[in-house]
């Protein structure tokens, strides 16, 4: 159990009692004050991916991957446009939390770069190596074995997954190369503020997926507080298109006025 901030040390309040859920009085970085063990995580994914009839993730894996076989490589306009912009020939990337390898592909495709991924899931992994991809089938913690540095760590919807954040921050410093860069992508907590009589709902997965919950304020004081530079960060401009959700119309007004909380946030930090 967490009773002080798991990045600062400093003072933390309850923000949500249904998720056991605090927030820092001082860097504002919401997470969760329970610990769990590393063999909870073991299980977790295993069961999200693999166990049981239509598992969580899997159903979202196993489309994007048959997409993938038949040459259709689709990672969505934001990761494109980060990618295209921060990404170099011949730089060294490492992609944490790189599922079938959906990225790696792209990057394999478009781009004459060193790659390396790390997919915590075994089964995952395996598809991700079918394509030719360098992809080890570990946690991030494997980044301690491995001799390089890297020009461009990537994490897509990965940090809200880290429990012990501070050794996952300064380990991934000391991975960089000199002028290297993280490109990264997390959910916004602040998008619950999209919606009414809201309580304790988090509009995004709780724990023990979710143990991280960012803000704009919270994801520049978590790096700051490490010695990173904060290059840039935004928001996703829109929601999410699907037109069967009664929701979507009332967000796009609230985009229009000016209240809107993107679903996802974008950083790119260098040490």
């Amino acid at each position: 159990m967490y009773n002080s901030c798991k990045i600062c040390n400093s003072d933390v309040l309850t923000e949500n009692r249904t998720y056991s859920l605090v927030r820092c009085q001082s860097c504002d970085l919401v997470f969760c004050s329970k610990e769990y063990r590393e063999n909870d995580f073991k299980v977790l994914y295993d069961n999200l991916y693999n166990v049981g009839n239509n598992p969580k993730y899997e159903i979202h894996s196993g489309v994007e991957y048959n997409e993938m076989k038949s040459g259709k490589i689709a990672i969505g306009y934001n990761r494109r446009k980060l990618i295209k912009k921060n990404v170099r020939a011949s730089d060294r990337v490492l992609e944490i939390g790189s599922g079938n390898g959906l990225v790696g592909l792209f990057l394999k495709k478009n781009f004459d770069v060193q790659y390396t991924g790390i997919e915590i899931d075994h089964e995952t992994s395996k598809k991700a190596i079918a394509f030719g991809l360098n992809v080890i089938n570990s946690d991030y913690k494997v980044i301690q074995n491995l001799s390089e540095k890297f020009d461009v760590i990537m994490m897509w919807e990965v940090l809200e997954h880290i429990q012990d954040l501070d050794f996952c921050l300064k380990l991934l410093k000391k991975s960089l190369s000199e002028n290297g860069r993280i490109i990264l992508s997390v959910p916004n907590y602040d998008k619950r503020l999209n919606y009414n009589n809201r309580k304790d709902k988090l509009y995004q997965s709780g724990p023990p997926i979710h143990l991280n919950f960012f803000t704009e304020r919270s994801l520049k004081n978590t790096f700051k507080y490490y010695g990173y530079s904060i290059d840039n960060i935004r928001q996703k401009k829109l929601p999410y298109m699907n037109f069967k959700n009664p929701d979507f119309l009332r967000l796009i007004w609230m985009k229009c006025m000016g209240r809107f909380q993107g679903p996802t946030l974008y950083l790119i930090t260098s040490a």
